[in-house]
């Protein structure tokens, strides 16, 4: 049997709190464990989305899969790195915080970007009670398939591809941005990835 130390992080009038314990063996988060190894593909044909938009709701998404959505000012929290969201677990549930300082759209991709986390990252997350994200670009593989996730449930390929196509030549970002509900940066990136011009 493993025996292995976690530090338990809870917020309490806005202040952080550490708490140090052993745990013996493998324990995971029942929602956790049930995310494992899911992918945007999964999770799109589990909570299918509008077929009069391209837009893909995380909110409702969240509800479907029973992970709760908090939206949270962490203003007290963040002394020198903006923390744009955080996965919390609680025994069997799992809880996902976003700052309430973004955009919708901004809270959309971090929220897409947490749950990619929670399906690709899940043997990680299982030891901690807290799991922050900062604004700031990573080069960490884990916040890259994270992000790359975010991309694949929010710009799915092949809608993205067809909704590209009815542009001819330059693509308007600021329009695609709007039709896929995400911010410009997002698109920027996603058409890079892809290759499309």
């Amino acid at each position: 049997m493993k025996i292995r130390v976690t530090t338990e992080v809870t917020f309490n009038d806005g202040q952080i709190k550490h708490k140090k314990q052993e745990v013996k063996g493998d324990i995971m988060c029942k929602k956790l464990n049930e995310l494992s190894g899911m992918t945007p593909a999964n999770i799109l044909e589990i909570c299918p989305t509008d077929s009069n938009t391209y837009a893909v709701d995380m909110k409702d998404i969240m509800k479907k899969i029973g992970v709760s959505v908090v939206t949270y000012d962490f203003t007290d929290l963040s002394n020198k790195v903006d923390i744009n969201g955080a996965i919390v677990l609680s025994g069997d549930n799992l809880a996902v915080f976003v700052s309430k300082k973004l955009s919708q759209e901004e809270q959309r991709f971090v929220l897409a970007h947490e749950l990619g986390h929670c399906c690709r990252h899940a043997s990680t997350l299982k030891s901690q009670k807290i799991a922050l994200s900062c604004s700031r670009y990573s080069f960490d593989p884990q916040e890259q398939e994270a992000d790359a996730f975010a991309f694949d449930l929010l710009l799915p390929e092949k809608d993205f591809r067809k909704v590209c196509d009815k542009f001819s030549g330059k693509k308007d970002v600021a329009l695609l941005a709007e039709i896929f509900c995400v911010p410009p940066k997002c698109i920027t990136q996603r058409m890079e990835s892809l290759s499309i011009t």
